[in-house]
């Protein structure tokens, strides 16, 4: 009796399956992954202001504040830099 090699289709049908799926669902996959990322993050920040005495929203609102605060001074030094190199462009 002759043994012919074993492909288990419903494993390969089952991989391509899932990376289509996650290509596909790839707009909303990428931001939540992001929101996640942040939210672990800055947890130890949060949890850093409840113990000194600040509750939950309080703490949560002053981290929200100062992301903020850190992303918008960062765009804009980024802006202030690019305006500058195009006007020493010739």
């Amino acid at each position: 009796m002759e043994r012919r090699p074993r492909t288990d289709f419903g494993a390969l049908a089952t991989i391509l399956l899932v990376v289509g799926a996650l290509y596909l669902g790839r707009a909303l996959l990428v931001p939540l992954a992001l929101a996640l990322f942040v939210t672990f993050l800055l947890a130890p920040l949060v949890d850093r202001l409840e113990r000194v005495g600040l509750g939950r929203l309080l703490s949560v609102l002053m981290v929200i504040v100062i992301l903020c605060a850190v992303v918008s001074g960062v765009g804009w030094m980024v802006t202030r830099e690019t305006t500058v190199l195009a006007e020493d462009l010739p």
